[in-house]
């Protein structure tokens, strides 16, 4: 079909096509191959790249917002182990930590997260701070002879009068007197 002498002239015989055949299928199946590998690639890699943009919108939608806790009331914010904290942040959704450096008798709370969520940790920090009781302490001078009935063998009366009153008793020892404290 090619004129004679043409670069693109190709004479074959019925064996040659044969084995073009043969070679041209195992060819023509590794392209199909690895068009399928590189779609199935695409498709994973986009996929990671959509996540990491869902992070990244969820990062920036995050605010912060500071509450200063009279010192007085950061531990009863934190609860025993932290446990206030965690029930808050749970609760919330929020990430709540107090700063190290007190100032004016306060430490700064700084909760994180969405401001609809922040609002409801706020509130809750703060029902916590107003919702602390008042503790009285009174103070009484003991005669040095009735300390040891006061405290009782191996503390026995004093941690009685504890339970029953709820009130903690701190017994002190001066050389002549005793002083008896009864905070709550």
């Amino acid at each position: 079909s090619q004129l004679p002498g043409s670069p693109w002239e190709v004479r074959a015989t019925s064996m040659d096509a044969g084995r073009a055949r043969s070679l041209l299928y195992p060819l023509g199946g590794a392209l199909l191959l690895s068009g399928v590998a590189g779609t199935i690639y695409y498709y994973l890699t986009k996929k990671d790249e959509d996540e990491i943009k869902l992070v990244n919108i969820k990062a920036n939608q995050w605010s912060t917002v500071k509450v200063q806790v009279p010192l007085s009331s950061v531990g009863l914010v934190i609860g025993r182990h932290g446990s206030n904290i965690k029930l808050i942040q749970e609760r919330t959704n929020t990430k709540i930590n107090f700063s190290d450096e007190e100032v004016d008798g306060h430490r700064t709370c700084i909760i994180r997260g969405s401001e609809e969520n922040i609002t409801v940790a706020q509130k809750l920090v703060i029902k916590a701070i107003n919702d602390q009781p008042v503790i009285e302490t009174t103070e009484m001078l003991v005669p040095i002879i009735a300390v040891g009935r006061i405290i009782g063998r191996n503390g026995d009366v004093v941690r009685n009068i504890s339970h029953s009153s709820g009130a903690k008793v701190i017994v002190e020892r001066e050389e002549d007197r005793a002083t008896t404290q009864c905070p709550g």
